[in-house]
């Protein structure tokens, strides 16, 4: 087994309390507490992003922190669904080209905000089948779901995502990986839900809560789907983002949850109640939350930085 030094280079290093600067994953030995110390994510707080352009719920969002995308959705204020889709620059949102059909129902999202994937849409009431990838400019129609649903999870990329859950005419357990072309049946969920919220990859994949309102979590590994620890609180019509070992939900209201790998612990409340959005980020250290009922625009930022922490023995 490899020690510290092969791993990185040089021996612990001794510090006078802790480091100036935390990187996740260091380690060293603190001369005044006399501990053995390392770095890890912290528990993470919300803070206001810049407004959307359009207010909307029920929409779609997918990218990062710093290269965020938001697509179709209902607005109340208009009574309409939404075409409209915006990117975010990590401090404003500005318009884009719009989708070729607004559509409702949550979508299930993958990708980045130059190579993104939304489906379930539908301009009408559910059920949803059809799907668009975004190239960082424009919109175009791809291979629809073999399995119409709405209001399901999604997680992954543009060439490599899955969708799980949804309903239409009846709740869902089914799955579907996409390739980049076509849609196939994998193995089924455990517990057929829709409202689900998702995040991972097509390999790595976690379906976090679902309606009627479920604590339920369940993690896809590639092949199929295992249950695991339950959320501190029911929810559904959540937003999401990580991955199966680190992860934080945005519940409907202003809880938040985050996931170490093994349990889920209530951290900060985001500060504006929303559900029925989505969140997009590349990692649970950096995301946003934006959209929700009744139409807003007000967008939040997530962001964990690293915290010291002594080392106990077991």
């Amino acid at each position: 087994m490899a020690d510290y030094k092969a791993i990185k280079g040089h021996n612990i290093e001794t510090v006078a309390g802790d480091p100036s600067v935390l990187q996740v994953g260091d380690i060293w030995y603190s001369n005044t507490t006399r501990k053995i110390r390392g770095a890890k994510l912290g528990a993470g707080a919300w803070s206001s992003g810049g407004d959307t352009g359009t207010a909307r719920y029920f929409n779609g969002a997918l990218g990062t922190q710093t290269a965020g995308l938001i697509a179709t959705g209902y607005s109340n204020q208009t009574s309409s669904m939404i075409t409209n889709s915006e990117e975010y620059d990590g401090s404003a949102w500005a318009e884009g080209n719009d989708i070729n059909t607004g559509g409702v129902y949550l979508y299930a999202c993958c990708g980045t905000q130059t190579a993104g994937l939304m489906g379930g849409r539908t301009s009408d009431p559910p059920p949803g089948d059809q799907c668009e990838e975004y190239n960082g400019t424009s919109w175009a129609e791809v291979n629809n779901y073999a399995t119409p649903r709405y209001q399901a999870g999604g997680a992954g990329t543009q060439t490599a995502g899955i969708v799980f859950g949804g309903g239409w005419p009846s709740v869902l357990a089914i799955t579907e990986t996409y390739d980049g072309t076509n849609w196939t049946e994998v193995n089924d969920m455990n517990t057929s839900r829709t409202n689900v919220s998702g995040c991972g990859t097509q390999t790595a994949t976690l379906c976090i809560g679902g309606y009627p309102p479920k604590a339920l979590v369940e993690e896809y590994n590639g092949t199929s789907w295992t249950e695991i620890a339950d959320l501190n609180a029911a929810s559904y019509a959540s937003g999401s983002f990580g991955t199966t070992t680190s992860a934080v939900l945005a519940a409907p209201g202003t809880k938040t949850e985050q996931w170490d790998g093994t349990s889920w612990t209530e951290v900060n409340d985001q500060s504006v109640p929303r559900s029925q959005s989505n969140c997009d980020g590349e990692s649970s250290a950096a995301f946003l939350a934006c959209g929700g009922p009744p139409s807003i625009v007000t967008t939040e930022e997530w962001d964990i930085s690293a915290a010291a922490s002594s080392f106990t023995s077991s």
